[in-house]
């Protein structure tokens, strides 16, 4: 087991990544032998961080759940700080795509509620100045 050096987390001895916190895990290299195999890194087995996938949800639930800026903010933070940790390679690189949707999404939804609101008060506007205040 490879305990991670941020949080403390148990991950695998194959892990680049902690399963917990997706902070890279330090690479424990044994003595050289000639029957020790050359490791393997499969990049492929790493999951996105619990971060991209909220990320990807905030967002989608801000289009979906109408919640507009409350979650769509909050995706587009989180998919922000996702991508800068993928960068910097303090991420695994397979929450990505995941983060970048949560972004997109994040935007769409409140740019669209903030037009929802512009309309809905133009439209009471109207209102009251076509029919006044009878």
């Amino acid at each position: 087991m490879n305990p991670c050096s941020n949080c403390g987390t148990q991950n695998s001895d194959t892990a680049a990544f902690c399963i917990n916190c997706g902070s890279p895990l330090e690479k424990k290299t044994p003595s050289p032998t000639a029957n020790t195999p050359a490791p393997q890194t499969n990049t492929a087995a790493q999951s996105a961080s619990g971060r991209a996938i909220a990320a990807l949800v905030l967002g989608l639930l801000s289009i979906i759940g109408s919640c507009g800026p409350v979650t769509g903010i909050a995706g587009i933070v989180l998919a922000n700080q996702e991508l800068k940790a993928i960068r910097n390679g303090m991420a695994p690189e397979a929450g990505k795509t995941l983060a970048q949707i949560g972004l997109w999404t994040g935007w769409i939804g409140t740019i669209a509620c903030g037009l929802f609101w512009i309309a809905y008060i133009a439209i009471i506007v109207l209102a009251i100045g076509f029919n006044g205040f009878r």
